[in-house]
């Protein structure tokens, strides 16, 4: 069987798997399949996943973990004293490090290895990647020695930064390598909203009626209506059985100032108003349906802009009623998609909505 019918014969597979079951939507994926169906075609039905290593979700999911779950900072993350290879570079690092050094090391678990033993590994990827292609070997010996096109690109890999990083990689495969920079940014902005006494007063418990979960993480059957679920991890659900109030709370960190967050949040691809949609009604599956009446929900957005400036955005009832009427297109586009299993255009793009 030739490479291309094992893949086909990969995809038929998933594809059959993926309509077998219910699939829930996370407000992520939801968001993906609305602007981009094709990545989420890749992503969620091929189960070829992106590559989330991307600087500012490493700042991202750092703060998350400095603010919310300190306690867990050392399993989740090691810093690296130097800069974190770049480009393709890092990319074939990584591949040789998945590929093959993983399962070498999962079967041999007490012996050590390094970067330097993966050197035809290392080759393969670099062909893979077309990198240092442009590499000859020496026609003459240079300062006695006879270098190759094998030994030249080799002594472009093994270089003390990326030994370092591969040793990380060996040493902390469950983690997230950050660089030191990085480090330091996410150590100022989670300072920062530490020091912020209203965002302090949503994620802490200020009395013995409040209840405070950090990183909670829900599955819903959602409705009827939809083939779908639903399913997310909330930064902080704060409980106020005093008050008979849930605040549903989300960390953000943007490189804008709060004024430009602000005022694009509606226009955003990221489609941020979707968001406490997707939360409340992950709450609301967990509320008994007698009871759901005697709770009120509050959304509120802390973020940390690029001046590591603070501020803790309510969410207006009116605003939540708005988003709440916007949703139903958002859920009926993903049951399009699903229905149809269609993936090729985003839903006005496929059903000709489009105009110039």
């Amino acid at each position: 069987m030739s490479e291309l019918d094992e893949y086909e014969q990969y995809v038929n597979e998933q594809e059959g798997k993926f309509k077998a079951q219910k699939f829930y939507f996370s407000f992520s994926s939801l968001v993906k399949l609305m602007l981009d169906p094709r990545q989420f075609y890749r992503n969620y039905v091929l189960l070829e996943r992106e590559d989330l290593s991307a600087k500012f979700l490493d700042i991202g999911s750092l703060l998350h973990c400095l603010v919310l779950e300190p306690q867990n900072y050392e399993d989740k993350f090691v810093v690296m004293p130097k800069k974190v290879p770049g480009g393709k570079i890092k990319g074939v690092l990584d591949k040789v490090y998945k590929t093959y050094a993983s399962v070498i090391i999962e079967n041999n678990p007490g012996n050590i290895y390094h970067l330097d033993n993966f050197e035809d590994e290392i080759i393969k990827e670099l062909e893979n990647a077309e990198l240092y292609d442009n590499l000859v070997s020496n026609t003459k010996m240079v300062k006695g020695v006879m270098l190759t096109k094998r030994d030249k690109q080799l002594a472009k890999v093994l270089t003390p930064e990326n030994i370092q990083y591969f040793d990380i990689l060996i040493e902390g495969s469950k983690r997230i390598i950050v660089d030191n920079d990085m480090n330091l940014k996410a150590h100022e902005k989670a300072k920062a909203i530490l020091a912020d006494d209203t965002a302090m007063a949503l994620l802490t418990e200020k009395s013995k009626n409040q209840d405070v979960r950090m990183e909670l993480d829900l599955k819903s059957e959602f409705s009827d209506k939809y083939p779908f679920g639903l399913k997310g991890i909330i930064d902080c659900v704060k409980i106020d059985y005093e008050t008979a109030t849930i605040h549903i709370i989300d960390l953000k960190t943007t490189s804008k100032t709060l004024k430009d967050w602000k005022d694009s949040f509606m226009t955003s691809d990221y489609n941020y108003w979707l968001q406490p949609i997707v939360y409340k009604e992950l709450l609301l599956s967990i509320i008994p349906k007698d009871s759901e009446s005697q709770w009120t929900m509050k959304i509120h957005y802390i973020v940390v802009d690029g001046d590591n400036q603070v501020y803790s955005f309510p969410v207006s009832t009116e605003s939540m009623q708005k988003w709440e009427l916007m949703s139903i297109g958002a859920f009926d586009i993903g049951k399009w998609h699903l229905d149809n299993h269609e993936f090729k255009l985003p839903y006005n793009y496929a059903k000709g909505l489009v105009e110039l």
